[in-house]
């Protein structure tokens, strides 16, 4: 039967048991939605675009009952059944007898100013709703079904054949969506990002982070209600669904860039990672949202080539489109970081930046040792000399600083992040590693250590006793230090992270996450 004359049927009030005053029609390249009073009505095209296909009455009515079962896990009371449209004689109907030409999926009707899109576009929305979308995420996430089909759509080989179409796809639009320039360095960047964290990807399989998730989770398709409605995840095509707990937040952190929200994408990885304790996730979730960005500009290129469209229509798709793939480009644009750390001797400064630069893979340099090196002295070699004396003089202070700027430089121009272990007490120390940093492009961290005087002794005590440190510090240094030591200012709250080092918890996880939460989210 042709879906047409259903779609007619349903155009008229009558049609609906609940009598509604009106109904309003919305299309879209595989569905027709129809609007009541309080329900929405959605009937499947019998259409084939390869990724899915809905031509038969059976594939109509399996991905139906699909899209019920699936959007239950987000939207329990949203999705309320499958029901079938009959033909008894020349009626078509939802209730009574007869054949069933056509499937319909019965929804609760979302109030539309509450569409997170809208509220984005109105300026409608705080840290704390964005906190809430995080949190329902994480708990979906958490109970996200994952097996071992299932985590084999996060292998290297299956994101590589996704990445591969992508560009495959969007040849024809080089010059009309995406100028070549882009196009050839977004894909260097995906390609060089896959072999660069081949260990990365393997790590997230094993860790069972590869889960049955939502896979089109925009901002159109959130209602900031209590509790957060999230619907409409792909039900067609498993591998569009089937994805790293990254790539799916992924999504909505970039459009909450592209409706220009970056702190509200910052907040939302932020809060996902802070709950999760996900800190590989910062890793990655740079590239997925490039990798997220040049999809929705390649359905927006495909969305213009549709002859159905008007002129107007096809700019505007067209327009959507470029502005996803700048997006898309500018996430390639990694910038190198210099970070260094700030306090008094014993406060865990050079144990903090060895842990963290293990952790980020990060070239270390540590003034303790640069300084004997400079003066020509073992590292075993440990010096009681009075301050301001022997190889602590202010002169060579500011040959072991220019030298710890100068090894920062080098890895700088390579395009890597650096990491400086040093008290950086003074301004003056700290304003050239600054300015060091603006001068290569870089982001600028200090990161202050601190905890009680007594913490410090004791740990002054036990690195003495031990000897095995380079250091040469002591309760006299510390006291020394204390009176000299001007405090950090000037710095925006993101670039000065500071830290107890005797306080429960992980000092490393906390600064790691603001780092790479403001180099890469």
């Amino acid at each position: 039967m042709n879906q047409s004359i259903v779609l007619k049927a349903m155009r008229r009030p009558g049609f609906y048991p609940e009598a509604p005053q009106k109904v309003e029609v919305c299309e879209t390249h595989i569905s027709t939605l129809f609007f009541t009073d309080h329900f929405v009505y959605k009937v499947k095209k019998p259409v084939d675009f390869g990724f899915l296909d809905y031509t038969t009455l059976a594939a109509r009515r399996f991905f139906c009952e699909q899209e019920l079962r699936l959007n239950r896990r987000l939207a329990v009371d949203v999705y309320l059944q499958v029901l079938p449209i009959r033909r008894q004689g020349n009626r078509i109907s939802l209730t009574g007898e007869g054949e069933v030409v056509e499937y319909t999926l019965k929804m609760r009707r979302l109030p539309e100013r509450r569409m997170l899109n809208n509220l984005l576009q109105e300026e409608d929305i705080d840290r704390e709703t964005i906190r809430r979308i995080a949190l329902h995420l994480i708990g979906f996430h958490s109970r996200a079904e994952t097996t071992f089909e299932i985590s084999d759509y996060g292998s290297i080989r299956r994101i590589l054949k996704n990445t591969e179409e992508n560009f495959r796809q969007t040849r024809p639009f080089i010059g009309k969506t995406i100028e070549e320039e882009a196009f050839e360095r977004i894909r260097r960047y995906s390609f060089a990002f896959l072999e660069d964290n081949r260990p990365l990807l393997e790590k997230r399989i094993a860790e069972k982070k590869i889960r049955d998730c939502h896979g089109d989770l925009r901002p159109e398709h959130i209602c900031v209600e209590e509790p957060i409605v999230i619907f409409d995840c792909v039900e067609f095509n498993r591998r569009f669904r089937y994805s790293d707990v990254a790539a799916d937040l992924a999504f909505l952190a970039m459009d909450l860039d592209f409706f220009n929200q970056p702190d509200l994408s910052r907040h939302l990885v932020h809060n996902y990672v802070r709950y999760t304790l996900d800190l590989d996730l910062l890793r990655l979730i740079r590239f997925y949202k490039c990798y997220r960005a040049y999809v929705r500009g390649k359905v927006e290129s495909f969305k213009g080539n549709d002859r159905a469209l008007s002129p107007q229509e096809t700019e505007q798709a067209w327009t959507t489109a470029r502005k996803y793939f700048t997006l898309a480009d500018r996430y390639t644009g990694a910038r190198p970081y210099l970070a260094v750390t700030c306090g008094l001797t014993g406060t865990g400064k050079s144990t903090l930046a060895a842990r963290i630069a293990q952790d980020l893979d990060l070239p270390l340099f540590r003034s303790d040792i640069l300084r004997k090196e400079l003066a020509g002295i073992p590292l075993a070699t440990h010096l009681d000399a009075p301050i301001d004396k022997g190889i602590y003089t202010p002169e060579m202070n500011r040959r072991t600083y220019r030298t710890l700027l100068s090894k920062a430089e080098e890895k700088l121009r390579e395009g890597k992040p650096v990491l400086l272990d040093a008290a950086f007490l003074k301004k003056e120390e700290r304003k050239g590693a600054e300015e060091l940093a603006k001068k290569m492009n870089a982001y600028f961290f200090v990161i202050e250590t601190r905890c009680p005087e007594k913490t410090a002794c004791n740990r002054l005590q036990q690195r003495r006793k031990e000897g095995s440190d380079p250091s040469d510090g002591r309760m006299a240094v510390y006291t020394a230090q204390k009176t000299h030591f001007e405090a950090v200012t000037g710095l925006p709250p993101e670039s000065h992270i500071v830290v107890s080092t005797a306080d429960r918890g992980d000092p490393c996880f906390r600064v790691e996450t603001e780092i790479l939460l403001a180099v890469e989210a």
